[in-house]
């Protein structure tokens, strides 16, 4: 097991540096210099991987481009400046903060304002329950009293009342101040 996972780490390893393989460099220096650039780079087929993590093709060609400028003497701010005129503030993984961005900026804050104002809003604005009258008060209240016991049992025994057709079993609704509840009316030849 240890050496199938030591043969994996090796493998994705040598997976995340194939494409970096294909450059020469002059030194180690320049070589960190252009996986730090890359790695501030957003693929744009991916938008979740840099230009360093992903496989497609446009990263790829987007590396090239990169090391030519590289090679031609730009430094990295005119390199990114080239890529976002070309691409967009999008291709940075950190676009500068100017009108056009503040979206991206704040969106993410304002939506979790918003959806605390929503909330807020909406326990604000809860209607209080409907006032109950003295003698419901009093029944809830013995009935809180009881023992929970007690309070299934007089359940069931009401259930099996009104199941044997006893019309005592139970208050009626407008005995507990409901509205009757009426059956629609069907009209002849509708």
């Amino acid at each position: 097991m240890k050496r199938f996972i030591g043969a994996m780490v090796i493998a994705f390893a040598s997976v995340a540096d194939a494409g970096l393989e294909a450059y020469e460099f002059t030194d180690a220096a320049e070589e960190q210099r252009f996986k730090a650039l890359i790695a501030e780079l957003r693929c744009m087929v991916c938008q979740n991987q840099s230009l360093l993590d992903s496989d497609a093709g446009l990263a790829e060609d987007l590396r090239r481009e990169t090391y030519n400028l590289m090679k031609t003497g730009r430094d990295d701010t005119q390199i990114a400046q080239f890529l976002v005129d070309r691409y967009g503030d999008f291709v940075l993984y950190r676009p500068p903060l100017k009108p056009s961005t503040y979206l991206l900026w704040f969106g993410p804050v304002l939506v979790f304002l918003g959806a605390g104002f929503w909330v807020y809003r909406t326990i604000r604005n809860q209607r209080p329950t409907q006032e109950i009258s003295e003698e419901r008060a009093e029944r809830a209240a013995q009935l809180l009293d009881k023992e929970w016991s007690d309070v299934v049992l007089d359940i069931a025994r009401a259930a099996g009342r009104r199941r044997a057709g006893d019309p005592a079993a139970a208050p009626s609704a407008a005995a507990h101040g409901y509205p009757r509840r009426t059956e629609p009316q069907h009209r002849a030849g509708a």
